[in-house]
């Protein structure tokens, strides 16, 4: 590879991290805001379901998530697809992550997401459960430095070609962008 094509791939992936890091930016300002507003409600729903005191038990935990994810559905009832990822903002996180795949780390970033155990999602759907099969699927470290930052309540998440925002503490989907992976 020619040394002109190597720094006008790290100048991709650094133009990408300086977006994503500049709050100026305005889907960055839409995006901090939608989070910001879910997770509001999230709290909201979190104070008037019981909360989960210190257990080991797999079924206290499932419960609270339940619970918990329930409250929510009936918060946001009538929420779809698009409600955080709307149009313009996933556009911009197609472009970053394109500009991340194609920068000099995008060949890890296709390894590490091939080695991901595979999900028992068919198609993802907006306040569903997040379902996994043993080890919950996680989002490559040098992908998610090339992503905006999230509140600690949220995560990303990628599956398939997908990048779905799940609510770790109600174990749901929030919003997800189709077709996010190229």
């Amino acid at each position: 590879m020619s040394t002109g094509l190597l720094l006008f791939l790290a100048a991709g992936a650094a133009f990408a991290a300086d977006t994503v890091n500049d709050p100026n930016q305005a889907w960055i300002q839409d995006l901090n805001r939608r989070t910001a507003d879910y997770v509001k409600l999230h709290h909201m729903a979190r104070a008037e379901v019981h909360g989960l005191k210190a257990t080991s038990s797999p079924e206290a935990i499932l419960s609270y998530q339940r619970r918990l994810a329930h409250r929510i559905r009936e918060m946001r009832e009538r929420v779809g697809q698009g409600n955080i990822f709307t149009p313009e903002i996933a556009v911009q996180f197609r472009r970053v992550i394109a500009a991340a795949m194609g920068s000099p780390s995008g060949s890890g970033i296709r390894a590490t997401l091939r080695d991901e155990p595979s999900s028992k999602h068919g198609a993802l759907r907006v306040d569903h459960p997040y379902l996994y099969d043993f080890t919950p699927e996680t989002t490559p470290p040098s992908l998610l430095l090339n992503l905006p930052k999230l509140p600690p309540e949220l995560q990303y998440r990628v599956v398939g070609r997908n990048l779905a925002l799940l609510d770790i503490d109600a174990n749901i989907v929030v919003d997800w962008i189709p077709n996010a992976i190229s």
